[in-house]
């Protein structure tokens, strides 16, 4: 069950999106992508990987009081480009990988990096069969 993107973040801060990987994260959305993530005690947030420098030129905006922000980038991200969050807090400066990344580099490097499955599941007879 898709959990239209308006519902998300009040289902997220609930504590009942089952599906919060369809909503936080980085995700393609046309010819943007949308990166989203919890960071409650955040001064600032940005994105920065291989597409910028590593730089900070990627602002993200807070979409709930609570503390969900957000970045629709002009770009359509490939599979493997690799990125991070860099948090600003009152104690300094963090780069934190996505805890909902679908992918990530090999340790003990630590960045995410951006993957888009075009695979299309064949299990609808079992689901059936499954549920009766």
């Amino acid at each position: 069950m898709k959990i239209k993107n308006d519902m998300a973040p009040f289902l997220f801060h609930e504590g009942t999106n089952s599906h919060a990987y369809e909503y936080l994260g980085a995700h393609r959305e046309g010819d943007k992508t949308v990166f989203r993530v919890w960071a409650p005690n955040a001064k600032a947030v940005f994105v920065s990987g291989d597409f910028n420098g590593w730089s900070n030129d990627a602002p993200m905006q807070r979409v709930t009081e609570k503390g969900v922000w957000e970045a629709k980038l002009d770009l359509a991200f490939e599979n493997g480009w690799l990125y991070k969050y860099k948090i600003l807090t009152e104690n300094g400066e963090i780069y934190k990988a996505d805890p909902y990344a679908f992918s990530c580099e090999k340790p003990p490097q630590t960045a995410s990096a951006f993957y888009e499955s075009h695979y299309k599941w064949q299990d609808e007879g079992w689901l059936k069969y499954r549920k009766e």
